[in-house]
Order: C-alpha cells, then structure tokens, then sequence
C-alpha cells in the first residue's frame, strides 16, 4: 500500500510504501520532524505474476529515511562475486536527494515498478551503512532477482549512466582494496584504474609472508597484515581465552613472541591492541633487538568518563545509572598503541614482556607500511606552502585567510597564521634551500617584536597578542589570545631550530618567547582539571570564562609549564601539565579518545605538529584513534571511504562553523583534515589520492592545486573561503609524508631550545 502527506513545514507533498500513521517521520526537503495523521492511499496496479518472484521488501518504494540513506551510496556498484548469477546484470542506483536537487520518492517507485513489469535483471537495494571491518567496507544487500530482457537492459542503462558526475565520484571513492567492476554499457572515463592507484602506492604488491611456527598471518592488507592472537603459540602463564577471543597473559608469564617475515623493505609501524586494568602496569618492547619500555594506560571501566552510543550521544559516568550498570558488565576497553616505527627487509621477532599485577589482555598486533608520497600528490605540498608565502613579501604581514572564487589572499592578519607561515617558510627552506626563506622568517618575527616603524601588533601588557589584526598597520578590535599567541610561539621555535646558524634569528625567537608573561594564563593547577584563560579581557577580570586543556590548549599548557620551569627550576614550580596518563578519555566505536567529549579533530593535530607531543608514543596513538573514529563515522554516514575529516571552515547556509565528526549538520567533510592523519594513519594516504584522482574535487588556484571542502552527494558546492589556521592540516600532513622532511622534521625541529632573557 503506498500512501501520501503533507510536511506541515514546507507543504511538501510525501510518498511512502509504508502505512505510517501516527508515527515520527522526518521532512526530506526542510528536515522538520513531525507525527503524520491524515493520509492518502494511493492505488496502484498490481504487478503481473512472474516466475521468479521478486523479494517483497526489495520491490517496495523506499522512505523518505530509507532514500536520503541511499543516497549516501548513489552509484556505487557491488562486487560480482556478490551478484549471483553473471547473466544478470542490471544494477539499480539511487539518485541523490538533497535540499536542492531532490528525486521524489514517487519517481524512484515509477522506476522500480517499470523495472518489475518489463523483467529481468537484478537489482540491488542497500538496507544498511557500510561497516569497516579489518580495514574494508561490509555492506548489507538485499536482492531481488527477476528474468532478464532486452527492454530491462535498457531500463539499468538509463538509470545506471544517469549521470556521469555521480558516476566518477563513486568510483573515485571507491576502495581501493576491493577493485569495482563496471556492469554498465555506458563508457569508462579515462582515468587511472583503483589497480594502478594501488600499485603507483605500493610499486611492488609483494603480500607478508605467514609468520614461522610461533605466528601466522591473518590478514593482509597488501603490504600491511595483522597478526590474530588465535595465531599465537602462548608461552608459560599465556592462554588463549575463547570467550574473548584475544590472548590472556597472567601476572608473571613468559615474554609473548612473535615471528614473521616481510617482503617488501621499508618502514612499519607497529601497533598493539590490548587492555591492562593494574595499576604501574609496565610492557617491555624487543623489535629486532631495539628495546623500549613503555608505562601502560589503566583502561578499566572506571577510568573511562563518557561513552557515547550508536547514535553518537553521550553517556557520562558520574551521572548516568546506565553507565554504573555498564561498570557491572565491561571490564576495559581496548587501546589500540603505537609500539614505533622500524625498518625492515625481511624477518622479524617481535618480544612482548609484560610485568603487571593483574592480567593483561592482547587483541591483535599490527605492521603498517609507510606509503611513499606519490609524485603527483607533491603538488598539494608546494600549493600549501605557496598558500602562505605567495602573499607575504616582508614588507606586511601575511594574510590568515584565502577567496579561492576571486583567487586572492584577504587583507587580515592573525598571530596564529603567521606562526603557520613561518613553518611554511621552514618547510620550503627544508625542501629547496632558497635563502629568502631565512629573510622572510626573521622579518616575520621583527613584526612581533615591535621592530618595524609602521607595523607593530597590538599586545596585551601581558604580552599575548591580539587575534586578528590589519596586515597594514597591525591594528585591530579582536581579543587578545592566549592560544593562537602559542601557536605564533611554536613558529618561531621552528625558525629558530630551522635557521640555528643565524644567530639574528635565534635571538628574536628568545626575545618573542621571553616578553609573553605565559603564568599569567594559568587559572587553576588542579592535575585532573587545569584550566587556562583564552583572552586577555579574561586575564584582567573584565571578562568571565576559562577552558580546560584537553584539545588545541595542550599546546598553551605546554609552554606555560617550560616557562615555569625555566623561570623558577624544579623546587618552586608548578606542575601545570599533568601527565597524559592522569587526562580523562572518552569512548566511540570503541575507539578511546583523550578527551571528555568528542572534539573537531584539528584540536588533536594542532598540539600533534606544534610541539613535542609527536615524539611520545602515547600522544601519537591518541592522535591516531582521533583519526580512525573520524573516519569511522563518516563511512557510516556519507558511505564513502574517502569522505572524512570534519573541521571548521566555511558552509553553504552558516559561514564559517566549527564542527566535529558526531555533528556535522553541514555535511561538509575537508579532505586537509585527511592529509593531516597521514602519519598516525598511513591508509590515509590513500583516501587523499583518491579524492586528488577525480578532477571534481581539485580546484586551480594561483597558489596551485587545492582539495576544497566538500558535502558528499553534492556536486554544486565546494568551500571556496580558505582560513589560514585551519588549511595548516594539509601543510603539516603532506610535509610529514614527504620523503624530504618526514615526521623526523617534526620531531627534531619543536625540541624547546628557547633561551628566556628577561625584557628591560
């Protein structure tokens, strides 16, 4: 029975396949959400019987729900090994439904219905999202098969080449690790095929070799694989538990040794996914005879503040009884940990010794290669420095953002852009040595030591400066931050350990990091709660307001505990950054996250690329499983493996908007975001090449090639405001990727090596 209504917000007249009076439904047009009462029957003629009858829930018109579902996974074709029999090849695609280009339900029924009376062919309905499960996309099918013909074979032509843009999306998003087969008659595009994208990633396809008598391969995902502990030969005090399915070491058991061999040489990581609930429960790591000891994280129930559900709502331990029943069932949750990266050329013997009071449990152990930048992608490289250098001269300040529809820089300045433009300056003197770089970076800090006739920043008397300011005179109305004043800091310490032989250089990064009094940002020292003041108003009392440090403001706590220490030494200082260990964490998809709440996952990248934090081992899998949990539950949503990476930037209806993976009301998904997980995710890497593969997604500009924001499904709109802070994912990710610069670079140049002068 189908059935019509009205959307008592837009009047928007809606068919559905289902009776559903008196329940909920959701408006596709205006989203509003109301009780349906008064409907209308629509009689249509019954079908004439066939042979092969069709499955009842396949045939039926989809809703409203079901249809904006579907169109998350418009053009996507399945596998054959997934389509029965080899003659039947039609395949039913669904069209997008959005707010501006929208299908109405009743023509996807007309188009159904005309498929049923003319016979033949198959088709494929998808009832549920895609699931990642090691490392690939399951979906839930349901098929419905018919006889085949002549006229049905024209009906899946027309519906299958309906349009050519939907068709390359679909296929450029595609996993790469399970090749699409086209069943279309319409036309291939000319572009690389997902097999030349795998091998222009991986040259040689060469798969892990099984593990000796101690360990077998599972899995292998090209030249990575996973080790399953059901493959593990335990040692004395190791069983393998059933019920769990990982292996349980007992307090006091043999070291747990695991032997394999690669094929291909070249950098790993290694990870380990497991769960300890002691206390100073400690792991020994042997790689090949490299040794490392490592503090492990407790991760029992009670550690855990929030866990939030399928539906991505939050569920807080210290007020929810929900949660103290979970107490009841959960024991830990599995931390997926980063054990280092290492290079191989052939066997390795991987030797895990565990000394902790109480059981320790090991789900997997994993060796991902680190994919070599592809030639093309370098493009994104040289457009994300030229992003920031073109426009800057050293006569003003550099712009903090970019109009990529009148393809020129604005006339704004921020403090913490042009921390940004001095490790893009870095970065390029890094990659070609060109020695205007050096003039530029020291001009740069010139500016902000107030060493220019015209061009002085504002700054608070505490020494943080104002956010935005003219790139002219360097004045400005915004508040005095204390965050993006640290930012602009972490730039000059790059200058300053990029250009170590420039002694001028050296000597304006210490004067910068010695007049900015960072104590006076420091609100309250509580280990399990620090908080810091975010404007100068705050610092003054003339505003209310604090924010603890569990996001982008590790970065301030940073500094603020080296002035601290470098000030007053080890008897008289505060301990204002606790330990990671003493940090709350959070749960989704059974990632854990450090953090109370799910935030925009630029906050974790920033502290990542600006300081230490990317030489500790901890803090770089906490980076990782921000990543992974992004991507995650965009693939649940939008469908697509390459469509991840939320962050703030400019929207269709609400400009510029911050928003995070588990509300993201826009849809708009930053493919920067993508490039700045590559060195925690090598796989993403791939998602980046793919998206850089369909010329829908680049946009030329007069700094280069861009990937702009974009929403799944929509074709129309692209991101064409670029703000300075934000586009620095991409700037990081790449250089990180590249074999030039590398995380190594990273790692060597945020070393704290400021020398505090106190300013007369």
């Amino acid at each position: 029975m189908k059935i019509a209504f009205k959307c008592p917000g837009c009047a928007k007249v809606i068919r559905s396949g289902k009776d559903l009076r008196g329940r909920k439904v959701k408006c596709p047009g205006c989203s509003k959400a109301f009780t349906v009462k008064k409907i209308k029957v629509i009689q249509t003629p019954s079908a004439p019987a066939k042979t092969n009858q069709v499955d009842s829930k396949a045939s039926r018109v989809p809703s409203p729900t079901k249809a904006r579902r579907a169109s998350s996974k418009r053009g996507q074709t399945l596998p054959s090994s997934k389509r029965g029999s080899p003659s039947l090849g039609a395949v039913a695609r669904v069209k997008s439904i959005s707010a501006k280009k929208s299908v109405p339900p009743y023509i996807l029924g007309v188009a159904v219905l005309l498929l049923i009376l003319v016979g033949g062919g198959g088709f494929w309905v998808l009832t549920d999202y895609p699931q990642e499960e090691e490392g690939g996309l399951v979906s839930e099918q349901v098929k419905a098969e018919i006889d085949t013909s002549e006229k049905e074979k024209e009906v899946s032509k027309i519906m299958t080449t309906s349009s050519s843009s939907i068709k390359e999306l679909s296929e450029n998003l595609a996993s790469p690790r399970a090749p699409v087969k086209e069943v279309s008659e319409s036309p291939t595009p000319s572009r690389p095929t997902i097999k030349e994208v795998n091998e222009s990633l991986a040259p040689l396809k060469a798969p892990a070799k099984g593990a000796s008598e101690v360990a077998k391969t599972l899995l292998e995902f090209g030249l990575d694989f996973t080790i399953d502990v059901d493959q593990i030969q335990p040692g004395i005090g190791s069983e393998y538990h059933k019920q769990r399915k990982d292996l349980m070491v007992t307090p006091g058991a043999d070291a747990v040794v695991i032997k394999g061999e690669v094929e291909y040489q070249g950098p790993y990581q290694v990870w380990i996914t497991h769960f300890s609930t002691g206390e100073e429960a400690e792991l020994e790591v042997d790689f090949n005879g490299q040794i490392k000891k490592k503090s492990l994280l407790d991760m029992g129930i009670d550690k855990i503040n929030t866990i939030f559900g399928k539906n991505n709502k939050p569920v807080h331990s210290y007020r929810n009884k929900r949660m103290r029943k979970t107490q009841d069932k959960v024991e830990a949750y599995y931390f997926r940990e980063y054990l280092g990266t290492y290079h191989l050329d052939g066997p390795f013997v991987l030797t895990l010794k565990y000394n902790s009071p109480k059981n320790v449990h090991i789900q997997k152990v994993e060796l991902q290669y680190e994919n070599r930048l592809n030639e093309t992608m370098e493009e994104l490289l040289r457009s994300a420095i030229s992003f920031y250098t073109m426009g800057f001269d050293g006569t003003s300040l550099p712009s903090c953002n970019y109009d990529a529809n009148k393809n020129r820089h604005g006339r704004m300045s921020s403090c913490a852009s042009s921390g940004v433009t001095l490790m893009a300056l870095c970065i390029q003197y890094e990659l070609d040595r060109d020695s205007t770089t050096r003039d530029k970076a020291l001009a740069l800090l010139r500016f902000y030591n107030h060493k220019h006739k015209k061009i002085k920043p504002d700054r608070h008397h505490s020494g943080f400066f104002r956010h935005f300011v003219s790139t002219k005179t360097g004045k400005g109305k915004s508040e005095f931050s204390t965050i993006d004043t640290a930012i602009l800091t972490s730039g000059a310490l790059m200058a300053r350990n990029t250009f170590s032989e420039d002694q001028r250089i050296k000597d304006e990064a210490d004067e910068l990091w010695s007049s900015v009094a960072w104590d006076k940002a420091v609100v309250s020292t509580d280990p399990s709660m620090p908080r810091f003041y975010l404007t100068g108003e705050q610092i003054d009392g003339k505003a209310e307001g604090s924010i603890t440090m569990y996001n982008e403001y590790i970065l301030l706590a940073y500094f603020c505990q080296k002035y601290e220490d470098m000030r007053f030494g080890s008897k008289a200082r505060k301990n204002i950054m606790p330990n990671l260990y003493q940090l709350p964490f959070s749960v989704i998809r059974g990632r854990i996250l450090l953090s109370h709440y799910i935030q925009p996952s630029f906050l974790v990248q920033f502290p990542f690329y600006m300081s230490e934090l990317c030489s500790d081992d901890l803090f770089f899998s906490f980076t990782a499983a921000q990543g992974v949990a992004d991507r995650q539950v965009c693939m649940e949503r939008y469908g697509a493996r390459s469509a991840w990476g939320v962050s703030p930037g400019t929207t269709p209806e609400e400009g510029y908007k911050v928003d995070k993976f588990t509300h993201n009301k826009p849809n708009v998904v930053r493919p920067r975001m993508v490039a700045g997980f590559i060195p925690v995710m090598p796989h993403a890497a791939e998602d980046l090449y793919l998206l850089y593969q369909n010329p829908a997604h680049r946009w030329e500009l007069k700094i280069g090639t861009i990937l702009p924001g974009f929403i799944p499904g929509n074709d129309e709109w692209r991101a064409w405001r670029l703000p300075g802070i934000d586009f620095s994912s991409l700037l990081f990710g790449m250089a990180a990727h590249h074999p030039k610069i590398g995380i190594r670079f990273f790692r060597e140049k945020t070393r704290f090596t400021f020398e505090y002068r106190p300013i007369k």
